[in-house]
């Protein structure tokens, strides 16, 4: 079956997804190691390695002020590759509507990764 968001489309069937916003490419399922949501500070997106730099339960390592973020989700692969898939289309602060939108998007997202992911693991 085939999953659709705006960020990534997942093809169970097939054993891949494609990130649409984020690392683009095609994956496979199978080759995910560890997945999770994730907030990275929007001055340091696409300027170093995704997710490098966080921003984590309110606070950030980086700056006292609080900055704007993009909600996404990081993939580390088996190979320990870091992929991110950007929920946000735009930085957005840290419990604003578009944030509590985005992070309920990125749930749904990682919900159905989940899934897949134990569905294959019982078979």
């Amino acid at each position: 079956m085939i999953y659709k968001f705006d960020c990534v489309e997942i093809n169970d069937d097939l054993d891949l997804f494609q990130i649409k916003q984020g690392t683009l490419g095609t994956f496979k399922i199978n080759d995910i190691k560890n997945i999770k949501i994730a907030y990275e500070q929007a001055d340091f997106k696409g300027k170093t390695k995704p997710f490098l730099h966080q921003y984590i339960g309110g606070a950030s390592f980086f700056t006292a002020m609080e900055p704007k973020i993009y909600v996404g989700i990081k993939i580390i692969t088996k190979t320990d590759e870091i992929l991110a898939i950007y929920i946000s289309n735009t930085p957005v602060l840290f419990n604003s509507s578009l944030y509590l939108n985005d992070e309920k998007i990125a749930k749904k997202v990682l919900k159905k990764f989940n899934t897949i992911i134990e569905q294959k693991e019982v078979v």
